[in-house]
């Protein structure tokens, strides 16, 4: 579940966060923290957290506000991701021409008869066909 704040910024502009439950629970942990009403320790333990990376998110949290509890990584996509048209074309050979085989023969006759090398000349790993 996701919720989104609304913060005031300078008296008139708004500014919307969606936080997911992990990201809230560190913004409602953090400022109380920043209250005084928690100490560094109690606040890294309730967050499952070393005390350098509880100070850490507290610095990150007094200079960017809620912001700053969202994931950097948020919206981005691996670098590693294999592109939609190889995945749907594997998945398809998979599916389609090399059904009774098992991922690690796949892999093979892939490499083999497919010309299933990247650019480098290094064979592509069978990892994605596990998890489909």
């Amino acid at each position: 579940m996701k919720m989104s704040l609304r913060k005031i910024i300078g008296g008139m502009k708004q500014e919307r966060v969606t936080l997911s439950q992990k990201e809230l629970k560190r913004v409602k942990i953090i400022s109380t923290l920043c209250n005084g009403s928690m100490s560094n320790s109690d606040a890294a333990a309730a967050l499952r957290l070393s005390l350098r990376q509880t100070i850490r998110l507290k610095k990150k949290y007094i200079a960017q506000g809620d912001a700053g509890m969202i994931h950097g990584n948020r919206n981005r996509q691996p670098k590693h991701t294999i592109e939609t048209e190889v995945r749907n074309s594997v998945l398809q050979l998979f599916q389609e021409k090399y059904l009774d085989f098992n991922f690690s023969h796949f892999t093979d006759m892939l490499n083999e008869l497919e010309g299933g090398e990247d650019q480098s000349g290094q064979r592509r790993q069978d990892s994605y066909c596990r998890r489909h």
